[in-house]
């Protein structure tokens, strides 16, 4: 309290109270499963300063983040407390590697509080390695009709781990990274049966001022993995000029 003098005298501080003022940080449970290979994250998270707010949360695995939602369902535990919201949450994915896995959630602060670390669990999965298939046609001609050989590459690749997802690839030409891009051409006539998404690549190799030599080449189709299992060298072709 401070008081405002009045004639003879200074205004001053008159008394002073302490008092303690308890953090509202994130809290909630979490429940984890690992099955089929997939791990599987179940949990609700509330923040007291604001019992109406959906709150974001990290999931980590192994002590690495790898994803950032927010909570976007009603809680079945949290309804017969008269917390209404959207305080539920789901969320499952894939891991890289096979074995034991410390999965924990942290809950982003809202109001008067600090980010926490609302739960941890440790489960064990088997993934399958899923490396990258696909398939490559080079075709040799004279395209441009300039007496040099031009090549035409005709490719897809994709991953088992997530057949929708368009892959990076890389074109080697005699051992050497000769160009690169996302195989997201469309693909229908080659994908395999279940297969959906654009995972096509096709571009021409030699232009005016970029011409091959003559003689043995080999072109080979690299792509990158996703999820579980390696990048891959997909397949190799002799060609000759």
């Amino acid at each position: 309290m401070f008081g405002n003098n009045i004639g003879a005298g200074q205004s001053g501080i008159i008394a002073c109270v302490y008092v303690g003022v308890e953090a509202k940080n994130p809290r909630g449970d979490i429940v984890v499963e690992g099955k089929g290979g997939q791990i599987i994250i179940n949990g609700w998270l509330i923040d007291d300063s604001d019992l109406s707010k959906s709150l974001g949360y990290w999931v980590f695995d192994n002590g690495q983040p790898i994803a950032y939602h927010v909570t976007n369902a009603p809680s079945p535990y949290l309804h017969p407390y008269g917390v209404g919201g959207n305080h539920a949450f789901g969320f499952s994915y894939t891991p890289a590697t096979s074995g034991k896995h410390d999965i924990c959630v942290l809950g982003q602060n809202t109001g008067f509080g600090v980010n926490t670390w609302i739960d941890c669990d440790t489960v064990s999965v088997d993934v399958a390695q899923n490396d990258p298939v696909g398939e490559l046609v080079v075709d040799v001609a004279d395209y441009d009709a300039n007496g040099w050989n031009d090549l035409f590459v005709d490719a897809y690749a994709y991953d088992p781990n997530d057949p929708s997802q368009s892959l990076r690839i890389v074109l080697f030409f005699d051992g050497q990274p000769i160009e690169s891009g996302i195989a997201d051409y469309d693909s229908r006539y080659w994908n395999p049966s279940g297969i959906n998404g654009d995972h096509g690549y096709y571009t021409w190799l030699g232009e005016e001022g970029y011409e091959f030599s003559s003689g043995s080449h080999q072109v080979c189709l690299f792509a990158y993995n996703i999820g579980a299992g390696r990048d891959k060298l997909i397949q190799c072709e002799n060609i000759t000029l």
